[in-house]
């Protein structure tokens, strides 16, 4: 690839100063998504009631256990109408957090995959009655049990299996995230404001190469676009796992985001396949929240521009831009993102030198090789 020595990182806050509705609050209030909330809230009403499910209540249902999930997490902890001020990585931070056991928000929604296995598994061998539950269990795992129950699906007796079609039904929630993210970004007129946006953010249209974490694509001869987690047709929701989630049940493995974009490129679904071979002294990053689940990426990025080497004169340089989108929150918005830059870096440097004395984030400020602005529109 001929491109720039420039990389230009983007994430959902570039679709959103896009004016494309592309938020989980988006997405989840929608009516495109509206049929499906309808129906799964209406079940976890009825359950509420009756402390009970009929076979007939789901058969045909057109929702998944993710939906379930996601459904159930928003009723229970958070304004059922708007579902505000939840972002894309909290979700994949909801996906981790119920496969690695970690969920503990209350007795409506202490949920984990790993319990919902356990009863399944032994109600479907005849070992436990079918309304076998223990008072600890919460109503979103009583759901989740006696709707999964009436599947009557033998792949569910194995941990493994388990496993392999709780991430097939993810990818199916993904196909049809795809499609609405589809439906709000292909107008022209996203495309222009989004060239623009680059435009600004860059102060260049010379050929450029951006690292993109949103599905949307912009079609530019200028932009040379790598999708870091699938486009529309072929989302990835993943995770990322410490060694010691992953030692602890390696059946985890096929959820995490390396692991993902591998068995894409295997299928060749993977539409990126040019990982910026050129030299990159350069990186703005916009629109990214910074969070835990990319910071495998980030650990990529930071290599390419020889923080690795603690060497001042050896290091490219990264703007971190950040926009204050509402000007009541401006405070905490800088705060947060200062904070985020903060834990990123200082993760990076004891991930390749085993020290966390910030050596890495003073050098990179005190030499003027990282820059935190507010990009003004």
């Amino acid at each position: 690839m001929n491109g720039s020595s420039k990389l230009l990182v983007i994430g959902n806050g570039f679709d959103l100063t896009s004016n494309a509705k592309t938020s989980y609050s988006d997405f989840f209030n929608s009516d495109y998504y509206s049929e499906t909330r309808s129906s799964v809230n209406a079940i976890i009403e009825k359950y509420e009631k009756t402390m009970s499910i009929a076979y007939k209540d789901i058969h045909n249902c057109n929702f998944n256990c993710w939906d379930l999930l996601f459904c159930a997490e928003a009723h229970y902890n958070n304004d059922q109408e708007t579902h505000t001020n939840r972002n894309w990585c909290d979700i994949e931070r909801l996906i981790h957090d119920t496969l690695v056991d970690k969920i503990n928000f209350g007795k409506n929604l202490n949920f984990s995959w790993k319990r919902v296995f356990f009863i399944l598994k032994h109600m479907l061998g005849d070992q436990l009655p079918r309304n076998y539950f223990v008072t600890a269990d919460s109503v979103a795992t009583k759901i989740m049990v006696t709707y999964l129950s009436y599947l009557q699906d033998p792949t569910l007796y194995n941990e493994n299996s388990f496993y392999e079609w709780l991430l097939n039904e993810l990818k199916k929630f993904e196909i049809s995230f795809g499609k609405y993210i589809l439906s709000e970004t292909k107008s022209s007129d996203y495309i222009i404001k989004a060239f623009k946006l680059i435009s600004i953010i860059t102060d260049s249209t010379e050929k450029l190469s951006v690292d993109s974490f949103n599905y949307s694509s912009i079609p530019n001869s200028i932009v040379q676009l790598r999708h870091i987690n699938g486009d529309t047709s072929h989302p990835i929701f993943g995770i990322d796992l410490t060694y010691e989630e992953e030692s602890n049940n390696p059946a985890l493995k096929c959820f995490t985001k390396t692991s993902r974009r591998i068995s894409q490129d295997t299928h060749n679904l993977n539409q990126s396949t040019d990982w910026n071979s050129e030299v990159i002294t350069h990186a703005i990053v916009f629109g990214h929240s910074l969070n835990e689940m990319d910071y495998d990426y980030f650990n990529y990025l930071f290599t390419k521009l020889k923080f690795n080497t603690f060497e001042v004169e050896k290091m490219g340089s990264i703007e971190f831009l950040y926009r204050i989108y509402d000007e009541n929150k401006a405070t905490s918005i800088r705060d947060d993102y200062a904070d985020s830059v903060y834990k990123l870096i200082n993760y990076y440097e004891e991930y390749v030198s085993n020290s966390n004395q910030h050596i890495l984030i003073n050098l990179l400020r005190f030499s003027g090789k990282l820059i935190i602005r507010e990009l003004i529109i």
